[in-house]
C-alpha cells in the first residue's frame, strides 16, 4: 500500500539481537518545494531508459514468514517498545507487512526490467520488503556512478550539504544484474540505512542498494529510494507525505553540491500521487 511506507529501513543484517535506539528529535523536517513543470527538465533533457520486455521478467524469490519476522527482529521490537504492544497485536503486524510486501494492495506493479544508458547496468526499477514483484515499497529515483554502497553511504554521512545519519526500518530487497539474463535480488545491509530528521516525526529516508561493477563504464554503482515520511503511533508505522518520493529525490539533489554532473533518467516506475517515474543520475567520480 502506497500511503504506508513499508521500507522505514532496517538494520537487519547488522542489528539482529542488538538494541540501537533511533535518533529522536521534536523538529518536523519540511518538505521540499516542487515545481512539476520545471523539475524534471532543470538539468537538461531526460535520458531514457530501455525496457528489456517479456523476454526478460525478474524471477522472484521467497521468504517464509517466520525468515520475515527474523530478518526484520530488530525494527519489530523497536515498534513493540514504542507502542507498548503485546504479542499478539504484535504477530498482527508482522502478518500484515508480510502480507502487505508478498501481494499487491494497489494496482500490480510493474515486473519490467530496465537498461540504463545503453550500459551494463540493468534493473527493476523499484524496491519491496520482500524478494518479489507483486508488489513494491518504493519507486527507484537515484543512481550513483563512481561510488559503492558503503562509499555512499559515507559520502551522505560526512560530506553532503546536509548530513544524514541511521535510521531503523523494514529489510528492502532490490534485483539488479550486468545484463538483462544475470539478474539477482539484493537486500539492504547496514550501511543503507540512512535517513536526515527523526524517526518519531518525520524524515527523509534513503534506502541505498548494492549496485555492481560496470566493465563499460569501469567504475562501480550503487541505487537505491529517498522518500519523505512521517511515524504515526496509531498506525504503528510511517506513512509517505503526498509526493513523498519526489520530495526525497529532491532533498538529496539538494545534500550534493552542483559541481557534480547529474541527469534525469525516465526509471519507467511512474506511481500515481508519490513518485512521477524519474530518478537522477550522479557521475560521483
Amino acid at each position: 500500500m502506497k500511503n504506508v511506507k513499508t521500507g522505514v529501513v532496517l538494520l537487519a543484517l547488522l542489528l539482529a539481537g542488538m538494541a540501537i535506539a533511533p535518533i529522536v528529535c521534536a523538529e518536523e523536517i519540511s518538505a521540499v518545494t516542487l515545481n512539476a513543470n520545471a523539475t524534471v527538465t532543470k538539468y537538461g533533457g531526460i535520458i531514457e531508459s530501455k525496457a528489456m520486455g517479456s523476454d526478460f521478467p525478474v524471477k522472484n524469490g521467497y521468504l517464509t514468514r517466520k525468515e520475515f519476522a527474523d530478518l526484520n527482529a530488530a525494527y519489530f521490537d523497536l515498534v513493540r517498545q514504542r507502542s507498548g504492544l503485546n504479542q499478539s497485536a504484535l504477530d498482527k503486524i508482522i502478518d500484515q507487512e508480510y502480507n502487505k510486501g508478498s501481494k499487491s494492495l494497489a494496482p500490480m506493479t510493474s515486473s519490467t526490467v530496465i537498461q540504463i544508458e545503453n550500459k551494463d547496468i540493468y534493473m527493476w526499477p523499484w524496491s519491496n520488503t520482500l524478494p518479489v514483484t507483486s508488489s513494491s515499497s518504493g519507486s527507484v529515483n537515484l543512481i550513483f556512478y563512481g561510488k559503492t554502497h558503503g562509499q555512499m553511504d559515507t559520502y551522505m554521512r560526512n560530506n553532503a550539504l546536509n548530513l544524514f545519519h541511521t535510521g531503523i526500518g523494514l529489510g528492502e530487497f532490490g534485483y539488479r544484474g550486468s545484463s538483462a539474463g544475470s539478474m539477482g535480488w539484493t537486500i539492504t545491509g547496514a550501511a543503507a540505512q540512512l535517513e536526515y530528521g527523526s524517526y518519531y516525526t518525520s524524515r527523509y529516508h534513503l534506502v541505498l542498494l548494492d549496485g555492481l561493477y560496470s566493465s563499460v563504464m569501469n567504475k562501480d554503482w550503487t541505487y537505491g529510494n529517498c522518500h519523505h515520511e512521517y511515524w504515526s503511533d496509531s498506525g504503528h508505522t510511517h506513512y509517505l507525505y503526498a509526493h513523498g518520493e519526489d520530495q526525497g529525490r529532491a532533498f538529496v539533489d539538494s545534500s550534493i553540491p552542483s559541481s557534480i554532473t547529474r541527469n534525469y533518467l525516465n526509471l519507467n516506475n511512474y506511481d500515481s500521487g508519490w513518485a512521477d517515474g524519474y530518478g537522477l543520475r550522479y557521475i560521483m567520480a
